[in-house]
């Protein structure tokens, strides 16, 4: 599948530099079978790392404009686009809520990681997921389907 072959390429980068990372979001729910079919790929990343992401994304792929969402204060956030799949780079995930926000915890501890081509693709927590969704407003309603997804497993 090209998504995952791109994927394997910038987590063998990411890797190699030693970034702080994970996959969300939908792919995120492909790796665990929630969904059967991933549209593009969401990285999260710790700030700190920001300026070498952006350098070895760039590398590898095209940045693109990103649009302002006026729900979101987020600190990092970079579209790119590598062979036809988009990419975006997230950190300090802010969803500004009624007189609140949510902060999406990263970095995240014992994190999980599966092997694609012997090459770690580290995961994020599902459990963040669910209370990001739901900071969202759940837009695809993917909640009920993490939600069901943990309580059988």
């Amino acid at each position: 599948m090209k998504i995952i072959d791109v994927l394997v390429r910038i987590a063998k980068k990411f890797n190699e530099n030693d970034i702080d990372w994970a996959v969300g979001a939908s792919l995120l729910l492909y790796f665990h079978d929630i969904v059967k079919e991933p549209h593009d790929i969401d990285i999260v990343i710790d700030k700190k790392d920001e300026a070498i992401v952006q350098k070895i994304m760039n590398e590898l792929g095209n940045e693109k404009k990103s649009k302002d969402v006026k729900n979101y204060r987020t600190g990092v956030f970079h579209k790119f686009n590598i062979d036809n799949i988009e990419i975006d780079i997230i950190g300090e995930f802010i969803i500004i809520l009624e007189n609140e926000e949510y902060l999406h915890p990263f970095p995240i501890k014992n994190k999980e990681y599966i092997l694609i081509d012997n090459t770690k693709i580290h995961l994020d927590s599902l459990l963040n997921w669910v209370n990001t969704y739901n900071a969202m407003g759940d837009p695809k309603k993917r909640v009920s389907l993490i939600e069901r997804y943990l309580k059988n497993k």
